[in-house]
């Protein structure tokens, strides 16, 4: 892997100023080195750990931005820290290391949450890039999901009674419509949204329904145990 450390100056990215932190997980020492000299060139802090059940002790008090895992570990294989990876540590990006004729075992990590998979020896230039690609998407993902917890949030806020109202409002219903189901006045109905725009911090029926929409998906699959 030596050899393909000879970036162009110009294509690195020292001077990142995110300073993303990067776990590389391999039980063998000269890829580990190897790598954390590579992505440090394109500004990545990289923490080394030689085995899977040593990166996994780290989470208790660090979450990286990405993880570089080895497939073949003793102890611990890359599919077995997979699915010991906590809840909380879910949405950070897993990139597999394999070996030639290891594709299928990769194809099995990313159905188990690896979000790609790159075959050594690996080229440090493409795979900085690489890991920046997936950092970016994982940033834009957990803004996703943060979204949705703010929604499902504010809607937890509603009685029971402003719930039932707000289920009849996203399918359309006018507030006539709306009171004739429910057996109330109009004037209630009118009374209940404008409590329920006011608790969902929401000016109108578009806002509102994109509140009530986000709620309902969730931005990530559930795991899957491996």
């Amino acid at each position: 892997m030596e050899e393909l450390l000879t970036a162009d100056p110009q294509d690195t990215n020292a001077n990142n100023d995110a300073k993303h932190r990067i776990a590389i997980v391999d039980d063998e020492s000269g890829v580990r080195q190897t790598l954390v000299r590579g992505l440090e060139r394109f500004g990545y802090v990289c923490r080394p750990f030689r085995s899977g059940v040593d990166f996994l002790d780290s989470l208790e008090f660090e979450i990286p931005d990405c993880v570089v895992l080895d497939m073949r570990m003793p102890e611990l294989d890359g599919l077995g820290v997979l699915g010991k990876i906590p809840a909380e540590a879910q949405a950070i990006p897993v990139i597999m290391l394999t070996s030639h004729g290891e594709v299928s075992l990769a194809v099995e990590a990313m159905k188990c949450g690896a979000v790609d998979f790159v075959e050594k020896p690996v080229s440090i230039k493409s795979f900085a890039d690489k890991i920046a690609g997936h950092i970016e998407r994982s940033v834009e993902l957990r803004r996703q999901v943060a979204e949705v917890e703010a929604c499902k949030s504010l809607i937890a806020r509603l009685t029971s009674r402003e719930s039932e109202i707000a289920n009849q409002i996203v399918h359309g219903s006018s507030n006539k419509e709306i009171a004739r189901a429910l057996d109330i006045s109009p004037r209630t109905v009118e009374v209940h949204r404008a409590n329920i725009f006011k608790k969902l911090e929401v000016r109108n029926a578009v806002e509102f329904a994109l509140t009530f929409e986000r709620a309902k998906f969730a931005a990530r699959p559930a795991s899957v145990n491996c």
